[in-house]
């Protein structure tokens, strides 16, 4: 008997000893850690799910496990860095919440004249070596800042207001000073900032911090009838940025740099995030002017005799046609391989290493002159 409690107290006492390391290590709200674990397995799944048609494309030539286990890879790096940051004292980020929010918006605004382009979009700013992408810092710090904004007015905070009169010949009021000072310029002035420069490049990333930050008024008892204004001024101002797309064939012609007669009808569609033009998100932009015989004659002469020389006659090799019109974006627009004309194609991401068509992401125009239909189709595709 003293031999079998012996051996069983021995086999315990790893199994304590290694419980009491990973209480130590993973100290504080376990629901919370549980719900990390939770949203770290989705995001393996997701990007799993997400990458196994480019696995099984033949121009990508990587199965799914290598996508699998560069998340995982990723995943593990980040375990140690999440622990880091739990363990430091929550009053180091009380202190850094408003320099870094104002540094981090800095940064965002400077990307939009000095940044980068890495995967078709205008977001990051080199440093030493490595591309930087501020509106991610700056979605964090508005968290922090907020947070930091709530709990120090939580005394008064079922007695402020956060939206002032939309009538900006009011706000010299007495009361409207009053809504300024205590509830808009401390607690909704940061999200609306925040919002309104990441917006242009990334819409969704915007509405995320957004629907955070929403979510954390409410959490911080902020009135819910102040709540119900934000949604409905948030609503209008998401409408009125979507109504200036421009997708004529003015815009086609600044892109492709050529002059284009008036067409005689015009289709398009966009699935892009944020504002259309130079700034925008991911998705797909096509637009399909189409001209009269006469017109297409002279848009032929100028796409044939163009001096960038990136128009090229079909027909496409196999494998360019293959990468776009199967599975591609001139297939996702809803184009047919035309027997004769002429294609453009500009890699936006020209500054990465490698092909396009080992690529797991993206960015490219195409623009396609059909000689029969006298069309020119042209698309921007952006993951």
């Amino acid at each position: 008997m003293k031999e079998t409690r012996s051996s069983e107290t021995a086999s315990s006492a790893p199994q304590s000893g290694l419980r009491a390391l990973v209480g130590s290590v993973f100290t504080g709200d376990r629901v919370l850690w549980i719900i990390i674990a939770a949203l770290a397995v989705i995001s393996v799944l997701v990007v799993y799910s997400s990458t196994a048609k480019m696995a099984y494309d033949a121009h990508t030539a990587r199965s799914t496990a290598h996508f699998l286990r560069q998340q995982v890879g990723i995943l593990i790096l980040c375990v140690p860095i999440i622990v880091i940051v739990h363990k430091i004292n929550c009053r180091v980020y009380n202190r850094l919440a408003q320099p870094v929010y104002v540094l981090s918006l800095l940064l965002t605004l400077a990307v939009y004249f000095i940044g980068a382009t890495t995967n078709g979009a205008a977001r990051w700013i080199p440093v030493a070596g490595f591309q930087f992408q501020p509106s991610e810092a700056l979605k964090v710090a508005t968290i922090l800042l907020l947070a930091r904004r709530l709990s120090s007015c939580q005394s008064k905070i079922d007695r402020i207001r956060i939206v002032p009169s939309l009538n900006p010949f009011r706000w010299g009021r007495p009361a409207q000073r009053k809504i300024w000072r205590e509830g808009t310029r401390p607690i909704l002035l940061p999200v609306v900032l925040s919002c309104a420069v990441i917006f242009p490049a990334h819409t969704s990333s915007a509405m995320l911090v957004f629907l955070t930050s929403l979510v954390m008024m409410l959490i911080g008892r902020v009135r819910v009838s102040e709540l119900v204004r934000l949604v409905g001024l948030a609503c209008a101002a998401l409408l009125l940025a979507g109504c200036g797309g421009e997708k004529d064939a003015g815009y086609v012609a600044r892109k492709l740099d050529i002059v284009l007669p008036q067409p005689a009808a015009v289709t398009s569609g966009d699935s892009h995030g944020g504002f259309h033009g130079d700034f925008h998100g991911d998705g797909l932009l096509h637009t399909e002017p189409t001209f009269s015989p006469e017109d297409g004659a002279r848009v032929e002469e100028a796409v044939s005799h163009h001096p960038s020389g990136r128009w090229n006659p079909f027909p496409m090799d196999d494998k360019m046609e293959s990468f776009l019109y199967r599975g591609g974006a001139a297939e996702l627009a809803g184009w047919t391989v035309p027997e004769h004309g002429w294609w453009y194609l500009l890699d936006r991401q020209e500054d990465r290493e490698g092909s396009m068509f080992q690529r797991s992401s993206f960015n490219y125009t195409l623009a396609v002159y059909d000689s029969a239909a006298a069309t020119l189709s042209y698309l921007e595709f952006d993951t």
